[in-house]
C-alpha cells in the first residue's frame, strides 16, 4: 500500500574553517560499482527530473517531465537499474500519477535503519538517482508522560515542543527548501565539531563519536554526498577532533589526540596534529610533528599550514597558541612567531593574511581583543587593522571582501554575536539588516555557498542572502536541549550540512500533544488550541480528553476536550481547575470525567486535588466538594460505582487513608467498608480487562500485604479485593500496560542511576521474564500495548540500544524495537 499526499573545552571550544564549497559526484558505494549516468535517450521530451526528502517514517518524492511514472527503489546505492530486482530491498511502484508521493516506511517495508535510493522511469525515460530515508520519530522536549488511542491513532502527550527526525547530531538539508532534509540521514552518536568538504563532493566530520549509521568511526568519518559512510576509508583518532583543513590530496586534522589506528589495524603515533592522505586515509610519510597541547584551529595555502590552539610548544619549539607549519614535510616555520597571550580558536587564510580569532587580548606586542589580522608571510601583526570584538570569538568565515566572524554575545557595541567586517580596513559594517531575534545566541559555526551565508548558533540554523544583506528565507531546525546544539556547518549550492550535538533534526512543532497514525508511525494533523505540559490523555466517543499543566485563556486551564472530528479544542467545554496546578489523573464513569491532581480551585469554587465534569457540557457535576485528599492526587479508576484515588495523600476528607482510598461516582463520600492503603505514594491504574485493575506505585506494602511496586486488585460484586497470590517486585513503578498474556512495567530510575537498575519489567504469570530488557537509560512513564507493538514514553534517550528520544515502539514479544 502507498500513502499518497570546537565547542569542548567548557564543552568544546571549537573551530571553524570557512570554505567555499561545490559538491560534485561520489566515492564509491559499500557493496557494488558506481552507478552508471541514465541512458541518453533520443526522446525529444522533456528529461525526467526526481528529487527526495526524508520524513517521519516515510520519505517524499516529486517529479517532473511525465504525468505518469514507475517508481522504482532498492537500499543498494550501486542499483544497476536496469536489473533493479536483483539489487538489495527492491521494489517498484507502478503508473504513480501526480507529481509527487509520501512512500511509507511500513507499507513498502522500508528499513528506517539505512538510506534508501529512488529512480523514475516514463516512456524508455530514467531519472537521475536521489536518496532519502524514512527516520524514527524523535521527540524534542523533556518528557513523555501519556499515551493513548482510539484504535486508528496514538496520541502523545508530553512536555515537548516538537516531532522530528530521529538524525543524532548529523543532519543534511536542502539548501533551496526550507527545514527539508535530504540524503539517508546517517546517524551520529556523538558530537561534530567541525566539517570540511573533501574535494570529490563528498565530507570529512570530525569530532568526538563513536559510530556513524551503526559503523565503527572514532572521531573521524569520511562521507559520500549522499550521506553514506565510505567503507573504504577508516581512520580512527584516540582523542576528539576539533579541526580540520584541506589541501589538495591531503587532510590535516587537529584535536586533542596521541594516535591514529587505520583500518582497524596500523597504528601512528600523532601528538595532537596529524596529515592524510585523502586518497588512501594513511598518514602522510615523515609528516610527524609534536604539539605540547590541543590545537583547535586550522588554516592554509599552498604552501604553509597554519595552527592555532592551547598549546605553547611545536616540536620543542615555543610557540605560544599560533604556528605555520610547511605542508611538505611539516617542519616549522621559524620566521613565523606571532605570539598570543590564550587560546586561538578560529584561523582563517585570504590572500596573503591570516585572521585569528580567540580569547586572546594581546597578540605578539600589540593589544587585539579576541581578534586579529597577521601577516602569512612574515607573521607582523597588522597595526591598522582592530575591529575590537566585544568577547570571544569562535568562529570565521568570509564573503566577497567581508570578514565574517561569530563568537560570545556580550556586548551592546556590537549588537549581534554575528559581525562582518571589512578585511581591509577592519571597519564594522552595520549596514546589514540582521535578525537580531535569531542571534542573541553564541555563534558556533559559519559557511557561505554562493551568496549564502549560513549561521550556527546555539539553538538555531538560518542564512543570510549576502547581497541584500538581509536574511533569506531558509531555515532549519535542529532539536536542542540542555547545552547540546549546532557546533559546526558546511554549503554547498545543493546541501547544508549541520553537525553538533542534538538527538533529532526537521519536523514540525507540536505543543505537548502530537498525534500518529498507530500501524505506521506517520505524523497526522495536529490538534489545534494544545498548549502546556500534558500529564493524561482519555479518549472516548470521538473525543480526546487531556489532563495537566496547560493555559488556554483565564477560564480554561489544566483540562481539556478535543473534538477528534474537527481535531480542535472544544471552546465550549467548560471545564478549567487552577491556574499552575496540574491535573494528572482521569477517569471516566457513566457521563462523568472525574480529574485528580493538586489543584484547589474550579473557576471561582474551592475544589480540591478531584472533582468530577460533565462529559458533554465541562460543568462540575454533582461529586464536586466531597472528599479533599490533602496531597496530590496521581491516578484515577472509575467503575459504575466507586472510583478509586491513588497518589501522596494520607488523608481524604477528615479521615486517614495513606495513597489509597476508594469513593462513591454518585457523590464522593467513601466507599463503605473499603480500606486498602498503600505503604508509599501510588503512581498509576491500568485496566487488564473489565475485572482486573493493575496498582503501580512506590510502596512495600498495600492492603497489609506485601506487594513491592505493583499489586494486582480483582473485581467480584462490584468490589475490589486484593489479589494476593500475585507479589512481582517491581519498585518505583510508573506505568502500567498488558497484552498477550503479559504485564509490562515501566519504571523510574535517577539521571546517575548506578548500571544494573532497570526502567523496564516484564511478568507472565506474576514471575519476571528475565530475558526481555530493552534497557531503556532513563525513566519510562508511559506504556500502551497494541497489536503485538509495546508503545513506549519516558525521560529516556536510548531504548534496546539505540538512540530513541522519549518515545520509541517494542516488539511485546521479542523486547526489540520496531520504529
Amino acid at each position: 500500500m502507498m500513502v499518497y499526499s570546537g565547542y569542548y573545552r567548557a564543552m568544546v571550544l571549537f573551530a571553524g574553517v570557512a570554505i567555499g564549497l561545490a559538491g560534485c559526484g561520489g566515492s564509491g558505494s559499500d557493496d557494488a560499482a558506481e552507478v552508471d549516468p541514465p541512458t541518453e535517450s533520443d526522446d525529444p521530451m522533456e528529461a525526467l527530473t526526481l528529487s527526495a526528502s526524508s520524513d517521519i517514517m516515510q520519505v517524499h518524492l516529486s517529479w517532473g517531465g511525465a504525468d505518469a511514472v514507475d517508481i522504482l527503489y532498492s537500499s543498494d546505492p550501486g542499483c544497476d537499474w536496469d536489473n533493479y530486482s536483483l539489487c538489495s530491498g527492491a521494489g517498484m511502484l507502478s503508473g504513480v500519477t501526480d507529481s509527487e508521493v509520501a512512500i511509507g516506511a511500513v507499507e513498502e517495508n522500508l528499513s528506517t535503519e539505512r538510506g534508501w535510493y529512488f529512480v523514475v522511469e516514463a516512456d524508455e525515460r530514467r531519472s537521475s538517482q536521489v536518496a532519502a530515508r524514512p527516520a524514527v520519530p524523535s521527540f524534542g522536549g523533556y518528557q513523555i508522560y501519556a499515551l493513548e488511542t482510539d484504535g486508528d491513532n496514538l496520541y502523545v502527550g508530553g512536555s515537548f515542543s516538537r516531532v522530528a527526525l530521529a538524525t543524532g547530531g548529523l543532519a543534511m538539508f536542502d539548501a533551496q527548501q526550507d527545514n527539508t532534509l535530504t540524503g539517508v540521514l546517517p546517524y551520529m552518536e556523538g558530537q561534530v565539531l567541525d566539517i570540511v568538504d573533501d574535494g570529490t563532493g563528498g565530507w570529512i566530520v570530525g569530532g568526538l563519536f563513536e559510530r556513524v549509521d551503526g559503523k565503527e568511526r572514532i572521531n573521524l568519518a569520511r562521507l559520500r554526498q549522499d550521506g553514506t559512510v565510505e567503507t573504504d576509508w577508516q581512520v580512527d583518532v584516540n582523542g576528539p577532533v576539533y579541526a580540520m583543513a584541506v589541501q589538495g590530496d591531503r587532510l590535516f586534522i587537529g584535536g586533542d589526540f596521541s594516535q591514529l589506528t587505520i583500518d582497524k589495524d596500523a597504528q601512528y603515533n600523532r601528538s595532537n596534529l596529524a596529515a592524510i592522505e585523502l586518497s588512501t586515509g594513511v598518514p602522510v610519510t615523515g609528516w610527524n610533528p609534536t604539539i605540547n597541547d590541543p590545537v583547535w584551529a586550522l588554516t592554509s595555502n599552498e604552501t604553509q599550514l597554519y595552527l592555532g590552539g592551547s598549546f605553547t610548544q611545536v616540536n620543542g619549539t615555543n610557540r605560544n597558541h599560533l604556528a605555520a607549519l610547511s605542508i611538505d614535510d611539516g617542519s616549522v616555520n621559524s620566521g613565523w612567531t606571532p605570539s598570543a597571550n590564550d587560546t586561538v580558536n578560529t584561523l582563517l587564510y585570504d590572500s596573503g593574511a591570516v585572521f585569528a580569532g580567540g580569547l586572546f587580548t594581546r597578540v605578539s606586542d600589540d593589544d587585539r581583543d579576541f581578534l586579529v589580522k597577521i601577516d602569512a608571510v612574515s607573521g607582523g601583526v597588522d597595526g591598522q587593522w582592530n575591529p575590537g570584538a566585544p568577547d570571544e570569538v569562535l568562529v570565521l568565515g568570509l564573503w566577497e571582501d567581508q570578514l565574517l566572524a561569530g563568537g560570545v554575545h556580550s556586548s551592546s557595541d556590537w549588537p549581534t554575536p554575528f559581525s562582518i567586517i571589512d578585511r581591509t580596513d577592519g571597519a564594522h559594517d552595520q549596514s546589514w539588516d540582521l535578525p537580531d531575534s535569531y542571534l542573541s545566541d553564541d555563534v558556533h559555526g559559519l559557511a557561505v555557498s554562493g551568496d549564502r551565508i549560513y549561521i550556527a548558533t546555539e539553538r538555531n540554523l538560518m542564512a543570510l542572502d549576502a547581497p541584500l544583506k538581509t536574511s533569506a528565507p531558509w531555515e532549519a531546525k535542529i532539536g536542542v536541549a540542555f547545552d547540546d546544539g549546532p557546533r559546526a556547518i558546511a554549503a554547498t549550492p545543493d546541501q547544508v550540512l549541520v553537525g553538533g550535538e542534538f538527538p533529532e533534526s526537521g519536523g514540525n512543532r507540536y505543543n505537548s500533544i502530537a498525534v500518529m497514525d498507530i500501524e505506521t508511525g506517520v505524523l497526522q494533523e495536529p490538534l489545534s488550541g494544545s498548549t502546556g505540559q500534558v500529564y493524561e490523555l482519555l479518549y472516548n466517543d470521538g473525543r480526546l480528553y487531556a489532563g495537566g499543566t496547560m493555559y488556554f485563556n483565564a477560564d480554561q486551564q489544566s483540562i481539556a476536550a478535543f473534538d477528534l472530528t474537527t481535531m480542535a479544542r472544544d471552546e465550549d467545554w467548560k471545564a478549567t481547575a487552577s491556574s499552575s496546578r496540574d491535573v494528572s489523573g482521569l477517569a471516566i464513569s457513566g457521563g462523568t470525567l472525574y480529574a485528580g491532581g493538586r489543584f484547589g480551585k474550579v473557576g471561582d469554587e474551592d475544589v480540591v486535588r478531584v472533582t468530577g465534569f460533565d462529559l458533554v457540557s465541562g460543568e462540575l457535576s454533582d461529586f464536586t466538594h466531597a472528599p479533599e485528599p490533602d496531597d496530590t492526587v496521581n491516578a484515577l479508576a472509575a467503575t459504575e460505582d466507586q472510583l478509586l484515588l491513588g497518589g501522596r495523600f494520607g488523608n481524604v476528607a477528615g479521615q486517614a487513608h495513606e495513597h489509597l482510598v476508594s469513593l462513591k461516582t454518585a457523590d464522593g463520600t467513601m466507599t463503605t467498608g473499603w480500606t486498602m492503603e498503600a505503604s508509599n505514594t501510588v503512581n498509576t491504574f491500568h485496566w487488564g480487562n473489565d475485572t482486573t485493575l493493575y496498582v503501580g506505585g512506590r510502596f512495600n506494602t498495600l492492603g497489609g500485604e506485601s506487594h513491592n511496586g505493583i499489586a494486582r486488585l480483582l473485581m467480584d460484586d462490584g468490589s475490589f479485593d486484593l489479589d494476593t497470590g500475585w507479589t512481582p517486585a517491581a519498585s518505583n513503578t510508573l506505568s502500567i500496560a498488558t497484552g498477550e498474556n503479559r504485564v509490562f512495567v515501566g519504571r523510574s530510575i535517577a539521571q546517575d542511576a548506578a548500571d544494573g537498575l532497570m526502567a523496564f519489567s516484564r511478568f507472565s504469570n506474576g514471575s519476571q521474564v528475565d530475558d526481555w530488557d530493552p534497557a531503556p537509560d532513563k525513566s519510562v512513564n508511559a506504556l500502551l500495548y497494541h497489536d503485538g507493538k509495546l508503545f513506549v514514553g519516558g525521560w529516556f534517550q536510548k531504548l534496546d540500544g539505540k538512540h530513541r528520544n522519549l518515545f520509541g515502539v517494542l516488539d511485546a514479544d521479542t523486547g526489540e524495537l520496531i520504529w
